[in-house]
């Protein structure tokens, strides 16, 4: 629950996935937890601000002025285009940010914790991410 809001315990009508929230400066009620994000800062329990993608097409949409349906297409298409190129095992390179490469992962042996059973566990492929020198200079 964000900061600074207090739940109103839901009517028996109500389905439970849907809550109803306070807004102690508006005194308003507010329908769904997607209406409290909009209102209130987007926060991690450690107090650390969260970047959404609502976020990032909020910013093409101020940096550039197209509008709010364009900015998502590009921030879409931007990740989509991504996603593919990882799909295939390119390396995406982009200067002054970092790197995006797929490396594969050794097959494993685990232990099912309820039963103590070996279970072998396939190779696959993770995605890593190294940050570029002006990333990793950020303070």
């Amino acid at each position: 629950m964000p900061a600074g809001f207090t739940r109103i315990r839901p009517s028996v009508r109500k389905r439970p996935s849907k809550q109803t929230y306070r807004d102690p400066a508006k005194s308003a009620k507010i329908k769904t937890v997607s209406a409290v994000r909009a209102i209130a800062p987007r926060e991690r329990q450690s107090a650390e601000l969260l970047v959404i993608k609502l976020d990032l097409i909020n910013e093409v949409v101020t940096k550039t002025g197209v509008t709010k349906t364009k900015a998502e297409m590009a921030v879409e298409t931007v990740f989509e285009s991504m996603k593919k190129s990882l799909a295939k095992g390119d390396r995406i390179e982009l200067r002054g940010f970092g790197v995006f490469t797929v490396r594969p992962r050794k097959t494993g042996i685990g232990r099912n914790p309820r039963t103590g059973a070996e279970v072998n566990i396939p190779p696959g492929k993770a995605v890593r991410f190294k940050p570029g020198k002006e990333l990793q200079s950020i303070e």
